[in-house]
Parts: C-alpha cells; sequence; structure tokens
C-alpha cells in the first residue's frame, strides 16, 4: 500500500505470523487498524544521515521497548 512506501523500501515491516495472529484473533485486528489486510508491523527505527545524504547510523529493532543509547 502506498501508505506503507517508505518503510517497505527501507525493509522496515514484518508480516506477522499465522501463529501470532490466532493468538490475537480476539484481541487485535490488525488488518482493520491499518487499513489493509497484510497483517503487517512496523519496526522502529533511527537514521542519523551525513550532510551529503548517506547513513552515518541506523538503530533498528523489532524490540519497540528497546532504544538507542547515546554516544559522545
Amino acid at each position: 500500500m502506498a501508505q506503507f512506501k517508505v518503510t517497505q523500501a527501507f525493509g522496515l515491516r514484518w508480516k506477522a505470523s499465522d501463529e501470532l495472529r490466532a493468538v490475537e484473533a480476539g484481541c487485535v485486528d490488525l488488518a482493520a487498524f491499518n487499513g489493509d489486510p497484510s497483517w503487517t508491523l512496523t519496526m522502529p527505527a533511527r537514521y542519523v544521515l551525513a550532510p551529503g545524504g548517506s547513513i552515518e547510523y541506523a538503530d533498528i529493532s523489532v524490540d519497540y521497548t528497546r532504544r538507542a543509547t547515546h554516544r559522545n
């Protein structure tokens, strides 16, 4: 879908397994929430770009509770 164009381009979308869908069936209707039937989620990501536009730092994790730490 068009709304996921950037996350798909960066490889940040993952598809929920059939097992996870079965567990969540009564609790979460991810297809309705996202507005598409793909049952995909976006991984949290943070990018630092250099002045020329290249990626200088990338932090990507499937665990949304994990955050990168600041480094000098």
